[in-house]
């Protein structure tokens, strides 16, 4: 029996170009100051997807910065075109980021 698991349904699919959603958290996470950061896909007006993202923030945040400093780090494609700091990352019972609920988070900011 062969059992898959991971995070197959959080890949970004950006017009054919898959993006992993860890790579752009681990560019927010380099920014100083984020301390939690989950970044998914959201369908734009059109129907494209782009790359969203809740972060954990010790202090306020500067949206426009954190993007300018992902784009340093990251393909041009990658870089989240919505950052929302959200006061704490909600958690499972296991302690891990819970991510469906981390993005309802920005869906409902």
């Amino acid at each position: 029996m062969l059992v898959l698991s991971g995070r197959s349904k959080s890949i970004i699919n950006l017009g054919g170009d898959k993006i992993n959603p860890e790579t752009v958290e681990a560019a927010l996470l380099s920014y100083p100051g984020i301390v939690h950061a989950v970044a998914f896909g959201r369908a734009n007006g059109l129907g494209i997807e782009q790359v969203w993202a809740a972060v954990e923030a010790r202090a306020d945040i500067d949206p426009a910065a954190v993007q300018a400093h992902c784009a340093q780090r990251l393909n041009r494609n990658a870089v989240p075109v919505r950052i929302v700091r959200v006061p704490a990352m909600p958690r499972n019972a296991g302690d891990k980021i819970d991510r469906d609920r981390a993005i309802k988070l920005v869906d409902s900011a």
